[in-house]
């Protein structure tokens, strides 16, 4: 699996070479004319092979004159035949990797593609693995050899790419996401957006048959468009309740093109508008709720994107899985805006939001899910996860790099998913990993015995609500001390503190499902574990352990009563 150890200013490659040669005396060229994001992705490679090997690669515009070895970032004066025709097939920021002379090309039709084009450069010939915010290395080698054929193109599978597992903006773009890094991927607004656009609280649904709210919001949203320049994606999206308007003008369209159709037909009022001074804008509005099921007759105009939301669906079972009860609506829902619309994009659900810092085995589905979203016409994907806090003590990292992957690369085949996880977890955990490997496809495997909600709740008069099923019902006592114990055998491997710490941050899951087990067992909580279970969460930077409520910070816990409370009623 390669060497494990973190970078440090010392270099870790002896040496690089292209076509027999030291790239040491290279040059990086950019356009003369080259937009900041463009020289910011030279810098980026500049910065990285210093890292690897020591040296710092002077940075030159194409003004001068060619000669000697050279790196090329993004479009330059010395593109030639080749080149162009390479980039003939690139869409969604795609980019081509290709050798001629003594010259790499890393080139990209868009400013943003070019810093995907460096990345993965940096990724597949030098030997740099990015997987989380603070976790970063180049595998140490003697030489590193470019090839001399290198000759690659890469286009991701959809035109809008986030997740929202704790990754700041610089992770985002080594891992391919694109949500928020130009304004073409900017959702304006966002969510949820008719408190902003109409001044109608949160908690409330403006009526959208009255014409003043109709004038307010079109107001609003040219305002919008008009302060972020170059923005492709307006939301018009409805608020996070289901109090919509009972007027009869919107009772009576609701009978007759449910819920829906009442918020379709005003948005695509407000698209025919916006087209007039701005026809490459779209308007993205929700599937979401009691939204979900499509309209009768009215299909969204030519510039409205439908964002559809998997909130009720279960995640332990893929979501096209026809046995699967809770998840054979939500199908039969997309197969009618299918009819309707080639613009959905989906908003799907990666973590239980009641505890995150509970088990939440979805790993068995993640790829399935992508792929079924994809090859039903997705333009793009929203995977959100915990969002609010960097760590999660469960499997933050790992799922933010996994999802980043599979949004670039939906049709990816379960082989490589498979070897995409076991290499991230030999680097990220160490010697250990494959304890942590088993782990997962036991923990995945279990949970198919339930349906994974992402409020999923275990309650004490519900025996069928425990998370690891036992075969007569209730919690599987023994296997949650089998799991504990695989993360155990995973620490105790660990080379060096780095790796240690990543296996102690993440195993919170296990403590945590040990302490319902003690409970579950005894009926009586062990207040002493779990006081340090909470100190070495917070000490991880797992700040919450819960999406909303005051009880949900990590401070509340330790300074409240909750603790005398069986753990899996803390909330």
């Amino acid at each position: 699996m390669g060497n494990n150890e973190a970078c440090c200013s010392a270099p870790r490659v002896g040496r690089i070479e292209f076509s027999g040669k030291d790239i040491s005396s290279f040059r990086i060229v950019v356009s003369k004319d080259a937009a900041e994001v463009v020289k910011e992705a030279a810098g980026e490679l500049q910065k990285y092979l210093k890292l690897s090997a020591g040296y710092e690669l002077p940075i030159v515009t194409d003004a001068e004159a060619a000669g000697g070895g050279e790196i090329l970032v993004g479009r330059t004066n010395r593109d030639n035949e080749a080149v162009l025709k390479r980039m003939e097939g690139l869409q969604n920021d795609g980019f081509i990797h290709y050798a001629e002379g003594d010259r790499i090309y890393l080139v990209s039709l868009t400013d943003l593609g070019n810093h995907y084009a460096v990345y993965r450069f940096l990724e597949t010939c030098i030997g740099w693995r990015f997987l989380s915010n603070r976790y970063e290395f180049v595998r140490k080698a003697d030489v590193v050899k470019i090839p001399a054929d290198l000759d690659y193109a890469d286009s991701p599978g959809l035109f809008y790419r986030q997740t929202d597992w704790g990754f700041n903006r610089d992770t985002r773009l080594k891992v391919g996401q694109n949500s928020g890094l130009a304004n073409a991927y900017n959702i304006v607004g966002f969510c949820h957006t008719m408190q902003a656009l109409t001044g109608v609280p949160q908690s409330e649904q403006p009526c959208l048959s009255d014409e003043n709210v109709y004038q307010t919001v079109l107001k609003n949203v040219r305002a919008w468009i008009d302060k972020n320049p170059g923005c492709r994606i307006v939301s018009v999206t409805q608020n996070d309740n289901d109090r919509y308007c009972k007027c009869p003008k919107c009772e009576a369209l609701a009978a007759k093109e449910n819920q829906s159709g009442v918020l379709l037909n005003f948005v695509n009022q407000l698209a025919d508008e916006i087209k007039k001074d701005h026809p490459e804008v779209y308007i993205l509005t929700f599937a979401y709720w009691y939204t979900r099921k499509a309209p009768v007759t009215i299909k969204p105009r030519e510039n409205v994107i439908i964002w559809m939301c998997s909130i009720e669906c279960c995640f332990s079972h893929p979501l096209n899985d026809p046995s699967c009860e809770l998840n054979r609506d939500f199908c039969a829902d997309l197969e009618e805006w299918k009819k309707k619309t080639d613009r959905i994009l989906f908003w799907d659900y990666t973590t239980n939001y009641v505890y995150f810092v509970q088990p939440f085995p979805n790993f068995g589905v993640l790829r399935k899910n992508v792929n079924y979203l994809a090859k039903s016409g997705a333009i793009g994907i929203y995977e959100e996860g915990n969002y609010q806090t960097e760590t999660s003590g469960e499997f933050s990292e790992l799922r933010g790099y996994v999802l980043s992957k599979l949004l670039w690369d939906p049709y990816m085949s379960e082989e490589k998913y498979q070897q995409l996880i076991k290499d991230y977890l030999a680097d990220y955990f160490g010697a250990g990993w494959p304890y942590i490997y088993e782990y997962i496809q036991k923990t995945s495997e279990k949970a198919k015995k339930i349906h994974l909600t992402i409020f999923r709740r275990m309650k004490d008069e519900d025996p069928s609500s425990w998370l690891f099923q036992a075969d007569g019902g209730g919690l599987d006592v023994d296997f949650v001390k089998q799991m504990s114990a695989l993360w155990d055998k995973a620490y105790e491997a660990a080379q060096d503190e780095i790796h240690k710490e990543h296996v102690d941050c993440c195993r919170g899951q296990a403590d945590y499902m040990s302490m319902v087990a003690a409970w579950y067992e005894k009926r009586k909580t062990d207040k002493k574990f779990a006081k340090k279970y909470l100190e070495r969460l917070k000490k991880h930077g797992c700040t919450r352990v819960r999406e909303n409520g005051d009880e949900g910070p990590i401070d509340y816990m330790l300074n409240s009563g909750n603790l005398d409370l069986p753990p899996h009623q803390w909330w």
